[in-house]
């Protein structure tokens, strides 16, 4: 297997990082990113190596979690979307003069 650059190395997080802290093996990485539950690699090298960045990690991490609590990442976005609404609302009403 070739070695990644020195800028792949420091930039990036490689599957065995990625299994490390998301607690996966390497076999359920794959299997979800190929089944596309997970987004795809930042960058895959020409050798076909697959390489991480940190808002790659907190997507999985997002996904774990919607796994976990049996909800769709389709319902937690929309209740995403409740929230943001909510917050405008009461950012809106401790605008207003008294």
């Amino acid at each position: 297997m070739a070695r990644p650059s020195t800028l792949e190395a420091t930039t990036y997080l490689t599957t065995s990082d990625v299994m490390r802290l998301l607690g996966l093996a390497r076999p359920q990485i794959k299997k979800r990113l190929k089944s596309g539950v997970f987004p795809p690699p930042t960058i895959t090298n020409e050798h076909g190596v697959r390489f991480f960045d940190q808002v790659w990690l907190e997507k999985a991490n997002l996904v774990l979690l919607c796994e976990q609590k049996k909800i769709t990442p389709f319902e937690l976005a929309a209740r995403m979307k409740e929230l943001e609404v909510e917050q405008l609302k009461l950012e809106e009403i401790n605008e207003r003069p008294r």
